[in-house]
């Protein structure tokens, strides 16, 4: 893989990850930056979403490179709505909080607020503890809250 090469290392899509109170996100990973994008499942869900929460589980992308890469990357562009590369990432921060169902991944970038992604379903959560250590373990903390 040459330096201008960008590979995409994975992503899920859920209703159970909940950025800035929005349910229906997508957190993507490549070999360069970290990728959050409105999945579009928690609209259609309509009022039932939060009755639904933790049983839907999410959909999951696996490694891609070359074509198929490219192309995957240029649909998350489309959608994203925050990117941080790994060059910008001071710490990625694992949550479990105790005595909840909730987990989170804090983003915090080397300059600017951080970005928390809730995650409810464990499944999922375990889904996303993988990619942000495929992106950037070097940067993966794991705290109790």
């Amino acid at each position: 893989m040459d330096s201008e090469t960008e590979e995409y290392l994975g992503g899920i899509s859920s209703t159970d990850i909940i950025v800035k109170a929005f349910p229906g996100n997508g957190v993507h990973a490549t070999s360069k930056r970290l990728i959050l994008v409105r999945s579009g499942l928690g609209s259609s869900l309509g009022g039932n979403l939060f009755g639904m929460a933790g049983r839907l589980g999410g959909t999951r992308t696996g490694r891609l490179s070359g074509r198929a890469a490219v192309s995957k990357i240029g649909e998350l562009e489309k959608k994203m709505y925050f990117e941080i590369k790994k060059e910008e990432v001071a710490s990625l921060e694992l949550m479990r909080h105790e005595g909840g169902r909730i987990c989170t991944l804090r983003i915090i970038p080397k300059s600017g607020e951080a970005v928390d992604v809730s995650v409810i379903a464990t499944r999922d959560f375990e889904a996303v503890k993988d990619l942000v250590n495929a992106f950037c373990p070097e940067a993966v903390t794991n705290a109790r809250n």
